[in-house]
């Protein structure tokens, strides 16, 4: 896993534990102490619905699961990445096809934000996919597509 040609895939993989980790801790980090954002939380508190199964979420209960959904995506893509890392040669088809799908998917989040104008997530995901796309590229150039 340490070799030299998992560099980059290695780097790659430490940059998403940050972010899930950078991500997870601002799920549940204080909000600012500010009255708007007071009464933003208090509404989607008390605010809500019924889905079925007898389940009455608060809007405040469904930002935070998806919030954590996020820390979960982040956490299967370093699975996969430390897969491609372990349990596959160099440049074989398989680990390729690894490190092209994590790519692929981080530059999908890239445009999320971008469209959406988050920046935080955006810069962590641009210098995510950065050193993913360097990876595939070595992965290309060491044999098979």
């Amino acid at each position: 896993m340490f070799r030299s040609e998992n560099r980059l895939l290695m780097i790659s993989t430490v940059l998403l534990l940050l972010v899930a980790a950078a991500h997870t801790s601002g799920v549940f980090s204080e909000p600012p102490d500010d009255p708007a954002t007071r009464a933003v939380l208090d509404a989607m508190r008390g605010y809500t619905l019924e889905l079925g199964l007898g389940m009455r979420p608060s809007l405040l209960d469904i930002q935070i699961s998806l919030g954590l959904t996020m820390t979960l995506f982040l956490l299967f893509m370093v699975a996969v990445q430390v897969v491609a890392m372990t349990a596959t040669e160099v440049g074989s088809p398989v680990r390729s096809r690894l490190i092209l799908a994590t790519t692929l998917a981080n530059w999908a989040l890239v445009a999320l934000y971008a469209i959406y104008r988050v920046p935080p997530p955006l810069i962590s995901f641009v210098v995510t996919s950065v050193f993913l796309t360097w990876a595939y590229l070595g992965e290309r150039k060491a044999g098979r597509p």
